[in-house]
């Protein structure tokens, strides 16, 4: 059986991908590629 640290990491990893996918949650290398080409003031 695996420890619970395995279990809880897998799920973490789950809900950071749904939110990706939902557009709830973003990379911080996505955000700053966004703003980057297409902000005005940088």
């Amino acid at each position: 059986m695996m420890p619970e640290d395995f279990f809880s990491i897998d799920l973490m990893d789950a809900y950071n991908y749904l939110g990706e996918i939902t557009g709830e949650t973003i990379d911080d290398d996505l955000a700053n590629k966004i703003f980057s080409t297409f902000c005005m003031g940088k």
